[in-house]
């Protein structure tokens, strides 16, 4: 990957983007089995759909899923707090395609972006509106794809957003930031995200970021590749940590992708940052196998500490979608795929937090 000589600004500080820098993932670790438990909530569900999603903060779940209402839900009482607006797909949409996110803080409990605004969620249960915006209204005429699709966005600061949308040089994916300074709200391009720049697609560089909690370090980990990037943004030097990425870059086929035909294998949906370590999610197989296998393929949680390596390797039993985890009880909370009707999609991990 060539060096850019782009000057972006972080803060008050100027930085360079540096090339990558590739390490191999540690393979000597063992993969230890875990078995889940039902999260029983009193309220019924549909089945989970590729919008779904879940964040925690403290005894807190918020969970959305298309055509449904998107939940708070107490962990306590294993009740639904509130309803906080219908999705779309829903009669008087109140959502078009909402991400959601937890803040890590008390007060608000989430956020809710929908179309680059924010609500803030209220431990009462209320989405309250906001001026907040994770990208301007420059960046979002400008760009034909403006949004920060699959809940890529993080709050670095009070006033700082950072999310992963369409790169204005003509790269497909960046990463970016927002920031409010006295000409109002302003939207810059920080890195690029992508695996190999010289292809021009949308879909080969998607993935998951995820910002560590009061740091300065961004993971991002690629749908159609196994690999994730880690980049310093006090720096902008980031590496990749990789298996089998010579391979991967010639395995995926754009046309493919493009056909939406379930046949690329799928290595990455989602990654979670804690404050001891990043969470990914893997699959490792195709949509069209998952699918074939009737949903009962066991998914894996991959475990890192910000430096890149792998600590633990988890073999779940069940095939998850999404998750999200709670460092403090050393607990994860997964989506599966699918759930029989009514029933909640939601189980319960015990996973090692050192």
């Amino acid at each position: 990957m060539l060096l850019l000589l782009t000057i972006h600004t972080f803060g008050q500080q100027q930085i360079k983007e540096q090339p990558d820098s590739l390490q191999d993932k540690d393979t000597l670790v063992s993969t230890i089995p875990i078995t889940g438990r039902q999260v029983i909530i009193k309220s019924n569900f549909l089945p989970v759909s590729g919008e779904a999603n879940i964040e925690i903060n403290n005894n807190f779940l918020l969970y959305k899923n298309n055509k449904e209402s998107i939940r708070l839900i107490n962990l306590t009482t294993s009740k639904v707090v509130s309803r906080l607006g219908k999705f779309l797909g829903e009669p008087n949409a109140v959502y078009f395609s909402p991400s959601i996110l937890s803040s890590r803080v008390l007060s608000p409990l989430f956020y809710i972006e929908d179309g680059g605004l924010i609500d803030e969620v209220t431990p009462a249960g209320k989405a309250v509106a906001t001026k907040s915006r994770i990208y301007s209204v420059d960046y979002e005429v400008e760009q034909h794809q403006a949004n920060c699709s699959w809940d890529n966005y993080a709050r670095f600061n009070s006033r700082c957003w950072l999310f992963v949308g369409s790169s204005k040089k003509g790269k497909e994916r960046s990463l970016f930031k927002t920031y409010r300074n006295i000409n109002g709200i302003q939207t810059s391009e920080l890195v690029d995200v992508s695996i190999d720049s010289t292809v021009n697609s949308w879909l080969q560089n998607l993935g998951w970021m995820a910002l560590k909690p009061g740091g300065n370090i961004v993971a991002y980990a690629y749908n159609y590749y196994h690999a994730i990037k880690f980049i310093d943004l006090s720096t902008m030097k980031s590496f990749l940590v990789a298996t089998n990425l010579k391979n991967d870059l010639k395995k995926v086929a754009i046309k493919a992708l493009e056909k939406f035909d379930g046949t690329p294998i799928v290595y990455y949906t989602k990654c979670y940052a804690g404050i001891k370590y990043l969470y990914c999610l893997y699959q490792g197989l195709s949509y069209n196998n998952i699918e074939a296998k009737g949903y009962r393929t066991p998914s894996y949680l991959e475990q890192y500490d910000w430096n890149g390596k792998l600590v633990h390797r988890y073999k779940l039993d069940k095939c998850c979608y999404k998750f999200c985890v709670n460092e403090e009880t050393g607990k994860a909370y997964f989506v599966v795929w699918r759930n029989k009707a009514g029933a909640s999609p939601i189980y319960e991990y015990d996973i090692d937090i050192d």
